[in-house]
């Protein structure tokens, strides 16, 4: 399995990218249209990674508004959301994968980070897409998948 490289894993659809200029209430819209969102990709006007913000993120900055149970104070909370800048919330200093690397490069980048998710580079540091922990888990064998639930 050593030699499974990133290319093999990658996910390039349907990624959250965004410019580093978008506002948070962007952000949040966005979430409408996807099946699962984890963490966006805000990017400079060359595609270069500026950073990555996510989920987590955008939910603790909403948390002291959740008390907002009346729909038009809710309304007035997501249109105050469009003079927020994402780049507020923007993690600057995140694990991220180059093209060229294999699965140790891979596990370590998702284990030692917690994330879901690791943006993946190519050699000019553009975003080419995300290698996602669920690609890692469907290269086990389903049998090994099954001996594995077993244990947990």
């Amino acid at each position: 399995m050593k030699n499974i490289f990133i290319s093999e894993l990658l996910n390039q659809k349907d990624l959250p990218v965004f410019p580093v200029s978008a506002s948070l209430a962007d952000l949040v819209r966005s979430v409408q249209d996807t099946k699962s969102t984890h963490q966006f990709y805000l990017v400079d006007s060359e595609g270069l990674l500026e950073g990555v913000i996510t989920s987590s993120q955008i939910l603790e900055y909403l948390t002291p508004h959740f008390f907002l149970t009346d729909r038009n104070m809710m309304e007035s909370l997501f249109t105050s959301l469009e003079s927020v800048n994402a780049a507020d919330l923007l993690d600057r200093d995140f694990p991220r994968l180059l093209l060229n690397q294999n699965l140790p490069d891979i596990l370590e980048a998702l284990l030692v980070s917690g994330k879901t998710a690791v943006p993946v580079l190519n050699g000019d540091h553009i975003l080419v897409g995300e290698v996602v922990m669920d690609a890692l888990l469907r290269l086990i064998p389903v049998k090994q998948r099954e001996t594995l639930y077993a244990i947990s």
